[in-house]
């Protein structure tokens, strides 16, 4: 299935958006609790660095739902593209797929020496062998929040998406069970 173009985003200074973005041919990643924690480290680099405000997400095997808001000197494709660039290069020297890190690339030398010790403490786990290079599909769904009914259901989809996919009850991948990732 190609990408098309729909255009320009429409971009609303300090709005919160709902994104969706899904990983390649929905293949599930996220079922290996091990991205799953390197996803939840890139969520804390994205709001240290970029500045962003997270107020909900879940990770699902296949896809991601985020809640999110963007600082006044970026946008929503910023963002993703920094978020889902960084963590496929992570995952893909976790999967010893590219195990070369070159540079910092963006990242803040205590941000990178996190990253390192994380990748150097699951690097050679197991639960990693056999899985494909490590691929989003192009872009991101997007729906900016126009009011608080909007918003709390957007949180309330969020909260409960898990469960509409057959994920336990209690799946840990939800942005309620870390409040230290989360804007209030």
């Amino acid at each position: 299935l190609k990408y098309k173009n729909k255009g320009k985003r429409f971009y609303l200074d300090y709005m919160p958006y709902a994104i969706t973005f899904v990983t390649e041919n929905r293949y599930p990643y996220f079922k290996n609790e091990i991205l799953c924690e390197l996803f939840l480290l890139e969520l804390e680099i994205l709001t240290t660095i970029r500045k962003c405000k997270i107020f909900n997400f879940v990770a699902l095997y296949d896809h991601i739902h985020l809640l999110i808001q963007s600082d006044k000197e970026s946008d929503i494709s910023k963002d993703m593209h920094y978020l889902k660039r960084h963590f496929s290069r992570n995952a893909n020297i976790l999967l010893q797929i590219n195990p070369n890190i070159v540079g910092e690339d963006g990242h803040p030398r205590l941000i990178l020496q996190k990253i390192n010790q994380f990748i150097a403490k699951n690097m050679n786990n197991q639960s990693l062998k056999n899985i494909p290079k490590f691929k989003w599909q192009i872009s991101f769904r997007d729906h900016y929040i126009c009011n608080n009914y909007d918003f709390k259901n957007q949180m309330n989809y969020i909260n409960t998406n898990h469960i509409k996919h057959n994920l336990p009850d209690d799946w840990q991948y939800v942005g309620y069970n870390y409040p230290n990732l989360l804007t209030n």
